[in-house]
């Protein structure tokens, strides 16, 4: 399962980019944050933003 959510990421990243004309540096957040709730990271884990 994990493979896929990665595969479908990249393919987020790639359509973000490319069909929607987003800046990379936003789409790179957007997919990655996504990427990191399906994985199930805990988001009490993540650091504070100060």
């Amino acid at each position: 399962m994990t493979f896929i959510i990665v595969i479908l990421c990249l393919v987020l990243l790639i359509v973000l980019i490319s069909y929607f004309k987003v800046d990379a540096f936003i789409s790179f957040l957007i997919t990655s944050i996504i990427a990191g709730i399906t994985l199930g990271i805990p988001l009490e884990q993540l650091p504070p933003v100060d």
